[in-house]
């Protein structure tokens, strides 16, 4: 016997925070760290909908933990804490694997119900619409899930999301290298040599609060100017973003999570990658790269340093998160493919709403096409 409830109170939810880890499997964007900073900046006009499920113990078994976005269009929409520019993949439920079925089981029919309601108003449990994304496609929670949904009768379905792409990594350098085509080994080998050799360029790793301090400026100034120089305005162009991912730093920090690397030249930082560890895995999510210095590779220069400090380290795998960026592959990564999964209340105002919302993006889809073959675009 399980029971449901969802909290929507924020101070009840921090109560949760060392059990919410402990259901996070090691995934850092799964953990408190990341979705508490995430909803300081990005929730202010949100409302939580957190799911908790507990057995007739009391025991926490598992976490749902997303938020209504409310819609003038599509109505009230579940989504995951994290969603939107913040891109946090490898979203899921949280819950032990020998308990999926049984937590996801308990949340559909939860859902079943709650999406029945035909009460608009907020603070209540009704829905209109789940969309939820950054989900691996091989994640069984999620795939118990939306079957346990589907027997309840509620229209589910998956789109293709951005791959991701990880690269397991072996235990010896010459392994590692060994990984690599002729031509591409040569160059793996240059790379660790300069930067074993050479006098112009040192790589450090943040490992002070002081040190964290004096590269954040850096960090930022060097991801803004790369994108600029791309014609795209940054991640940091948000303050709330700034201020989310600073936040996170401190706490993954204080959990020893954080990963932060830096590749100086003639004494001047040019180019940083900022990491969170958790199960032994490095996540790429930012970077900055000075854009005048892109003749002597910086950041090419900075994965040879990073990857080689991960196989000394024990790490199991990198992984550079979502994009299909062809030098992910040159670094011989495999893409992992992730999902979006979407379901619609079955409650009759819900489908119609959800009608109207996709007929007017199919038009809007079909009048962008039609001027752009009339040249009118």
């Amino acid at each position: 016997m399980t029971t449901v409830r969802r909290i929507t109170v924020y101070q009840e939810l921090s109560e949760l925070a060392s059990a919410w880890n402990e259901l996070a499997r090691g995934v850092p964007f799964r953990q408190w760290e990341w979705l508490h900073s995430w909803w300081e900046e990005f929730g202010e006009t949100s409302e939580l909908y957190t799911l908790t499920v507990r057995d007739d113990h009391d025991k926490l078994l598992g976490v749902a933990p997303w938020y209504i976005e409310n819609s003038s269009t599509r109505g009230r929409v579940i989504r995951f804490l994290g969603s939107g520019s913040v891109c946090t993949d490898y979203q899921s439920l949280l819950c032990r694997r020998e308990d999926s079925q049984t937590v996801a089981g308990a949340i559909a029919n939860w859902l079943k119900q709650a999406g029945s309601s035909t009460v608009i108003a907020n603070g209540n449990d009704g829905w209109d619409l789940i969309d939820l994304e950054g989900i691996d496609a091989e994640d069984a929670t999620i795939t118990a899930l939306t079957e346990s949904l589907k027997q309840t009768g509620v229209n589910v379905w998956e789109t293709p999301g951005l791959n991701c792409w990880r690269l397991p990594l072996p235990r010896t350098i010459p392994d590692f290298v060994s990984l690599f085509g002729k031509s591409s080994k040569s160059q793996v080998k240059r790379m660790i040599n300069r930067l074993a050799k050479s006098d112009d360029l040192q790589v450090g790793l943040v490992s002070t609060r002081e040190e964290l301090d004096s590269i954040w400026g850096k960090f930022v100034e060097l991801h803004q100017r790369r994108w600029r120089s791309l014609g795209h305005p940054g991640c940091f162009h948000d303050s709330r973003f700034e201020r989310f991912l600073r936040k996170t730093s401190e706490r993954m920090y204080d959990s020893g999570q954080l990963q932060i690397f830096w590749l100086s030249q003639n004494e001047k930082v040019v180019a940083v990658h900022y990491h969170v560890v958790g199960d032994r895995i490095a996540y790429l999510y930012q970077s900055g790269i000075d854009p005048d210095e892109l003749a002597t590779s910086p950041g090419r220069l900075l994965f040879a340093h990073v990857l080689t400090h991960g196989v000394n380290n024990d790490w199991s795998a990198y992984d550079f998160l979502r994009g299909d960026e062809s030098y992910k592959a040159w670094w011989r990564a495999e893409p992992r493919v992730s999902i979006q999964v979407h379901a619609v209340a079955a409650k009759r105002s819900a489908q119609l709403r959800y009608g109207m919302w996709s007929a007017g993006e199919t038009l809007k889809d079909w009048m962008k096409s039609g001027m752009e073959m009339t040249g009118l675009r």
